[in-house]
């Protein structure tokens, strides 16, 4: 039983891991183009990125899954150990992020031709 459960922790670890690097992909792209950030990752963060928050959820629960069945020491270290892999991990965004940031870049595009050309820009002078 708690071998799935530290499967399961770690596959949504991953998870959010994904979806915390495209934000954060975004937000330093906008650093260095001096975009607003908020606006960048509102364009081309997409629709199902808002499940971030379930995956943390999720992630808890199984956290208190683990301080349950292993104790309360396993599960603070098991969270210590994500939390210190997800602040030092680089985030190569251009191979995972790239076609996701492309597509919705085209949907932009459809809804408003200048704004959807404006990010293209940007992706593309970002080597994305």
């Amino acid at each position: 039983m708690i071998t799935l459960v530290y499967l399961l922790f770690v596959i949504a670890a991953v998870g959010e891991f994904f979806l915390f690097g495209m934000q954060r992909t975004l937000l330093a792209i906008a650093y260095r183009r001096k975009v607003d950030g908020q606006y960048l990752c509102r364009q081309l963060l997409p629709e199902w990125f808002r499940y971030i928050w379930g995956v943390r959820g999720l992630q808890l629960l199984l956290l208190l899954f683990i301080m349950l069945l292993s104790g309360w020491k396993t599960a603070f270290y098991t969270l210590c150990v994500t939390l210190l892999l997800s602040s030092f991990l680089p985030v190569p965004f251009t191979r995972y992020y790239s076609d996701i940031f492309h597509r919705q870049a085209r949907r932009v595009r459809v809804k408003d031709e200048a704004a959807g050309r404006e990010l293209k820009v940007i992706l593309k002078s970002e080597g994305i």
